[in-house]
């Protein structure tokens, strides 16, 4: 008797494992975006952290280091490096593009940018 209950939990546990396995879904975030006209790029990593390239008005291409996390439509970069920014932009992800926009000391850039590596 006791060894059919223990033999029950132990499906019981293992199929509650596939279970969660089977509902993980990746962010579709996650990898390399690049726009070859602008050379902005943008890499998300599993971990939470970015790593920005984006050319401000003047052209100079500035990096930027930081965490992000999503609410719903809503991106939100933590920048660290080369100070600390709070950019918040609403994305789209339609296919292999990404929509945003890039705020940083009243000056936004659209990034329209295609997935190159995940």
């Amino acid at each position: 008797m006791k060894e059919n209950n223990l033999r029950i939990c132990v499906f019981f546990i293992v199929l509650f494992s596939f279970a969660l396995v089977g509902c993980y879904t990746r962010s579709p975030l996650y990898g390399t975006w690049v726009d070859s006209s602008t050379g902005n790029s943008l890499v998300f990593q599993s971990t939470g952290d970015f790593v920005a390239r984006i050319a401000n008005s003047s052209g100079t291409t500035v990096t930027y280091q930081g965490t992000y996390s999503t609410v719903d439509n809503v991106l939100i970069f933590l920048v660290t490096d080369p100070s600390s920014y709070t950019v918040p932009t609403e994305w789209d992800v339609r296919g292999s593009v990404l929509y945003c926009t890039w705020t940083i000391d009243n000056e936004t850039t659209v990034l329209t940018m295609y997935h190159t590596v995940r």
